[in-house]
């Protein structure tokens, strides 16, 4: 499992919050103690309400293969899991859930085979994509999310002058930081436990 080296809590403005999102989607850590049903780790890992997974999320990729059930796919430790809003065109009719054109993805679908490690324990990433980034990001970020240091400091460099404006306070692990220290702060080599939120 991936050990977090630090936790940053940040107070930010509306906007900003939606910059962070952007992190979603290069992928963010969430730990596990069994496999379980991608239903399950959906619903219950990730909190998601099961009205908004039938209804918002239309496309689901587990290990880059769209996901037609998400009752018969299994999440394991290592996983990686994508979702997805409407995608435009063809391609997007064709990945989406239960699609009459699903037989024409057929080498990139899904096809259950079993659990085989039904007590491991690990991670799995998650990456949010186009409508369901923005709609689930904030929620997602204000629990907290486990990132890479190296794309925290991505995000931080190539915005500073978007955050540092947008910045309302920051603590890290527990300790008040200043906006100049925070941008300065190497981060390489860190996983770090982010949490965002707008003011109060």
């Amino acid at each position: 499992m991936t050990r977090v080296d630090t936790h940053l809590l940040l107070i930010v403005s509306d906007e900003a919050i939606r910059r962070f999102c952007l992190l979603t989607a290069l992928g963010f850590n969430v730990e596990i103690s069994a496999a379980c049903t991608l239903r399950r780790f959906l619903c219950d890992r990730l909190q998601i309400e099961p009205d908004y997974l039938e209804t918002r999320i239309q496309t689901v990729f587990l290990n880059f293969r769209a996901v037609d059930d998400p009752d018969a796919a299994m999440v394991t430790a290592g996983s990686t899991v994508g979702l997805s809003g409407p995608m435009p065109g063809i391609a997007g009719a064709t990945l989406r859930r239960g699609s009459p054109l699903a037989s024409m993805r057929g080498p990139i679908s899904h096809v259950a085979d079993g659990l085989r490690s039904p007590s491991q324990a690990g991670d799995v990433t998650v990456r949010l994509f186009n409508v369901i980034q923005q709609e689930l990001g904030p929620c997602l970020l204000a629990r907290g999310i486990r990132v890479t240091g190296e794309a925290l400091q991505d995000l931080l460099c190539h915005r500073a002058d978007l955050f540092g404006f947008a910045l309302c306070s920051a603590q890290l692990d527990g300790k008040a930081i200043s906006a100049s220290a925070l941008f300065a702060a190497d981060w390489t080599g860190r996983t770090v436990c982010l949490q965002v939120s707008g003011p109060a």
